[in-house]
């Protein structure tokens, strides 16, 4: 009994190693890997730096 219960300690161990190996991998495909677009989406332009830049100098105070 003790020896299954350390081998199912080590299976599930695997498992979520490679569980987390894989999420990673995936996520570096999708969100670091991708080419980023030439123009602005309208979020950026919505939500930009300039508004964050005039709050942080005191602006529209």
């Amino acid at each position: 009994m003790r020896f299954a219960r350390a081998n199912l300690r080590r299976e599930l161990g695997v498992a979520l190693i490679v569980k987390f190996l894989l999420l990673l991998g995936l996520w570096f495909l999708i969100f670091r890997w991708t080419e980023r677009p030439a123009v602005k989406t309208d979020a950026e332009q919505l939500f930009g730096s300039a508004p964050t830049a005039q709050l942080l100098k005191g602006g529209d105070q």
